[in-house]
């Protein structure tokens, strides 16, 4: 029979199907990666950015975000049907392939974010692309050079820029880098990350 036909599957999408109780034992960020890759299965040739190029490139995706988003540069405006936003800029983005699919570089999609999401979030994200731990770590300079070459006084740029001044590398999770960022707003000094205590010799 059909998968549709069977009891105990969810449709993400037409013709794609996965068993609910494999569904429901997905954190959210991986709930949302399985959709993106749900409309990469329906729509093939899509370029991925924003939340749905962070969730394949690994950065950090805050909860299960409503929509998938891809770019097209070609589109007359931006436009979006259902939970699929299309997004579309004067300014070109770096598109490369991973996995198979089209997806807006590590750069550029770390720029787009930090100038829409939440500062704390927007910390964190450049934090975890910058990080060695990461899977393929970009430059600082790279990032900041990407949002150089945006529209200055562009919509998030400040946001951006307060993110990146504030980036660093040795970071080990978003928790770190969120309450860095809230240690910032009260107005504590920088706390110093991976500090190193010894006592009584040992460390």
């Amino acid at each position: 029979r059909r998968p549709r036909e069977l009891s105990g599957h969810l449709q993400l999408r037409r013709g794609v199907y996965v068993p609910v109780q494999s569904w429901r034992a997905l954190a959210p960020w991986d709930r949302y990666l399985a959709r993106v890759h749900a409309v990469a299965a329906i729509r093939p040739g899509s370029v991925f950015c924003l939340e749905s190029a962070a969730a394949l490139h690994g950065l950090p995706v805050f909860g299960e975000p409503r929509n998938v988003h891809v770019f097209d540069p070609a589109a007359a405006r931006s436009t979006s049907f259902g939970d699929i936003v299309v997004h579309t800029s004067q300014t070109p983005r770096t598109v490369g392939r991973l996995d198979h699919l089209d997806v807006v570089d590590s750069a550029d999609t770390v720029v787009d974010l930090a100038r829409v999401l939440p500062p704390a979030f927007a910390l964190a994200t450049v934090d975890a692309a910058i990080a060695s731990g990461h899977p393929a770590p970009v430059a600082l300079e790279t990032i900041v050079d990407r949002l150089s070459g945006r529209a200055i006084g562009g919509r998030g740029t400040r946001r951006a820029r307060w993110a990146i001044e504030r980036a660093d590398a040795r970071a080990e999770s978003v928790g770190e880098s969120v309450s860095r960022a809230v240690i910032d707003w009260l107005g504590y000094p920088p706390p110093a990350l991976q500090h190193m205590f010894r006592f009584e010799g040992s460390e």
